[in-house]
């Protein structure tokens, strides 16, 4: 779905990328300059510094912001056009034309079958070119001495001293208020606690009211939105069920908008690669003793109309006799047509030695925090492999099915099963201090 609104000021606005302008860009100019060059490719730099541009999933250059916000580095790659003159070098030249345009250009070592070339320009800008067939495939342009921003959560954080792993229990009857201990560290499914109908966050891309997927007390040292906010509820897109997404202007139902936009204070809206539309509310212990909340009824907005409901708000509004007709007899929905949900247990993680330690992919990325890589030869020499075991579990030792994301030792690690997620198999990662959230399968 659209939505109408006001321009991301870290975005480069309605412009496309211009190749023209990104061929005159050289380091040391500023993040305004580059933003113009790369139009609406430029959603800001990551926390190291880093932008690309992409044709679907071909590279077409990247660059590299250093930490006083000026360009430090950029690249070109092999399907950048071959009629822009960068320095003297396009490419697709021979290796013949190259030197001839500058006879400076060394040779500076070779791995399998690209051989790299440098140079220094007048600018006194470092000039690395590849060839490979004796063709010019890359070129790259890099200011030496230019303070790097670093990527977040380097270090180790010593003043996280646990991880928890969490499990579920068998679905119980769900009480709307006055809920004992058996609820006291939260449940999968079934209803949220302590927020009004109208906070209930709905979904960008379908109009519809979120799936709320869990509610999860969090110990102490995870309460990363404040000590108050003891707790956290996470709605999901309805992701078993083909919805069709809408577009709305701000005048075609402007209840509609209204009511997307009437969100808890403690709301964090998320989206996944996929575009998957996500929401966290962090609960006081008020809110998360309250009554159970109850999801806006929006059959009659003129956004909706004649729109079927997702499957789970469904099942919630037609009952067990709903889930016969449907031919659904998936345990998770049944939770939502019965008024049931799966309490939530934990207990302390013991001997995981990466709590407190941000989880990075490679090695060198892990030596200031000592962060160890479970299927490594040193995790693999600790056992860390057990952990597989749990997949649920706050901190401590990450094991996603790909790459690590940058996130802070502050997160929850989950498993689709926990509550009816689709990662395709996968498992999913929530950041707790910088609310985001990611997934891989």
């Amino acid at each position: 779905m659209k939505v109408s609104g006001g321009a991301d000021g870290h975005q480069g606005g309605d412009r496309p990328f211009d190749s023209r302008l990104f061929a005159q860009l050289r380091p040391q100019v500023a993040e305004s300059t580059v933003r113009d060059a790369m139009g609406t490719s430029w959603k800001g730099p990551d926390g190291e510094g880093r932008a690309s541009h992409f044709d679907g999933e071909t590279p077409i250059c990247d660059l590299r912001m250093s930490a006083e916000g000026q360009l430090q580095a950029i690249s070109f790659y092999r399907a950048f056009p071959a009629d822009m003159v960068i320095e003297g070098l396009h490419i697709g030249m021979t290796l013949t034309e190259a030197k001839r345009a500058r006879p400076e250009l060394r040779e500076a070592g070779e791995t399998r079958d690209v051989v790299a070339f440098r140079d220094e320009t007048i600018a006194g800008d470092l000039l690395d070119a590849r060839f490979a067939d004796g063709l010019l495939i890359g070129l790259g342009l890099s200011r030496p001495g230019m303070v790097l921003p670093e990527r977040p959560w380097t270090y180790a954080d010593p003043r996280l001293r646990e991880a928890y792993n969490v499990w579920t229990e068998n679905a119980q009857p769900l009480p709307e208020r006055g809920r004992d201990a058996r609820w006291a560290k939260g449940w999968c499914l079934g209803r949220p606690p302590g927020i009004t109908t109208a906070q209930w966050p709905l979904s960008p891309c379908y109009g519809h009211p979120l799936r709320h997927a869990f509610t999860l007390y969090l110990p102490e040292a995870y309460r990363m939105q404040g000590p108050e906010r003891v707790a956290i509820s996470l709605f999901v897109d309805d992701q078993a069920d083909e919805l069709e997404e809408i577009c709305c202007a701000e005048d075609e139902d402007p209840q509609w908008m209204r009511d997307l936009y009437q969100r808890h204070p403690r709301s964090f809206p998320m989206q996944d690669r996929l575009l998957g539309h996500y929401c966290g509310i962090w609960l006081t212990q008020a809110e998360f003793d309250g009554v159970l909340a109850a999801p806006p009824d929006l059959a009659d907005y003129p956004l909706l109309r004649g729109l079927p409901q997702p499957l789970w708000q469904r099942a919630e509004s037609g009952g067990s006799d709903l889930l016969d007709t449907l031919g659904e007899s998936d345990e998770s929905l049944r939770c939502y047509a019965q008024g049931t949900a799966h309490p939530i247990s934990m207990g302390e993680r013991e001997h995981d030695p990466n709590v407190g330690k941000p989880a990075r992919e490679w090695d060198h990325e892990n030596g200031h925090s000592g962060y160890i890589i479970a299927f490594s030869e040193e995790g693999e020499a600790l056992d860390l492999p057990r952990f597989e075991r749990w997949p649920h579990h706050l901190g401590g030792t990450m094991i996603p099915v790909q790459g690590y994301p940058d996130f802070s030792p502050y997160y929850f690690e989950f498993g689709e099963e926990l509550a009816w997620f689709n990662f395709g198999g996968g498992v999913g990662q929530l950041d707790l201090l910088q609310m985001k959230l990611d997934w891989a399968c």
